[in-house]
């Protein structure tokens, strides 16, 4: 039997969260709905995320890591900006996908300082990661 990828029920449950976030505001959300979508039982989702608001992070990562898989070798005769601008291409490309759920979760957000707040780390991550991949900062 082969071995499920220990990381397919998170992606399951963002992938399902975004795609509910664009049929309802992320606030009304609940991780009930969002585990019942995805076909991951309740318990599980829970052991993955402790709520709805969990995920949002777990939401950055994941466009993260489709960025990186996105973006080429920086060329190192391109200049800095141009080498930054493909790689915020991408991201506006991995995040074009689920617009509409994330359309609601930034109206949250614009209601919600503390779960704004809980963001900011993982957004400035985010930042200095395609400041990497585009060869500006990091080794």
């Amino acid at each position: 039997m082969a071995q499920k990828n220990p990381n397919s029920s998170e992606q399951k449950i963002i992938l399902v969260a975004l795609k509910l976030a664009a049929a309802q505001p992320w606030s009304v959300l609940t991780l009930t709905q969002i585990a019942k979508a995805a076909k991951v039982p309740l318990p599980q989702t829970k052991q993955i995320f402790r709520d709805t608001n969990a995920i949002l992070p777990a939401i950055v990562n994941y466009i993260d890591q489709a960025v990186a898989k996105a973006v080429r070798k920086p060329d190192p005769n391109a200049s800095p900006h141009d080498r930054l601008f493909e790689v915020m291409m991408a991201r506006f490309d991995a995040l074009q996908i689920h617009r509409k759920g994330f359309i609601s979760i930034l109206e949250c957000l614009r209601q919600d300082p503390i779960l704004l707040r809980q963001l900011t780390r993982p957004q400035w991550n985010a930042m200095q990661s395609m400041l990497g991949l585009a060869g500006i900062y990091g080794p």
